[in-house]
């Protein structure tokens, strides 16, 4: 049954980059919460597809980013950020991760602060990197900045590595 539920899920995944009538449809089916589960309970290949179709859902518009943010998608994302050890997902969630953050104003996330810095220090990955640093930035730039949170992580010899 997995290889159906994976065939399954690559056809959400395609859904989710259609139109926004289309991704509507994937919305309406309550699809959402069903791929969030699936992050959670199943296995990598699986995941990694739940977390693309739900980037894709997350970026169609602002509107798709409250309903996915609102499903407790931050906690979950934090979890797999801090618990996978495939590099591939880690791409994808950071991606995902951008989608939620954009667009997005007074967020407030500080968990996920240390957990974005200490993938920006043990990863070489661009993909990863591109996307923790985007994140931190719009952390940083909302109300109650979240700066001196990145000066406690010892974050600064990291960012000035990478600057050469």
């Amino acid at each position: 049954m997995p290889q159906v539920q994976y065939e399954a899920l690559w056809c959400i995944t395609n859904i989710a980059t259609g139109t926004q009538d289309q991704v509507q449809c994937l919305v309406d089916k309550e699809v959402i919460p069903k791929l969030i589960n699936l992050i959670q309970t199943e296995g990598d290949n699986i995941k990694e597809l739940a977390i693309w179709a739900l980037g894709n859902i997350a970026g169609d518009n602002k509107v798709f980013r409250d309903i996915v943010l609102s499903c407790n998608m931050v906690a979950v994302l934090l979890d797999v950020l801090v618990n996978t050890k495939s590099k591939e997902i880690l791409k994808i969630a950071c991606w995902l991760f951008r989608n939620l953050v954009n667009g997005k104003q007074n967020l407030k996330i500080d968990k996920a602060i240390p957990i974005l810095c200490k993938l920006i220090k043990e990863n070489e990955d661009k993909e990863i990197l591109k996307g923790a640093f985007y994140v931190l930035m719009k952390l940083c730039s909302t109300e109650g900045s979240y700066v001196p949170i990145l000066v406690e992580q010892k974050i600064l010899p990291r960012l000035i590595q990478l600057l050469k």
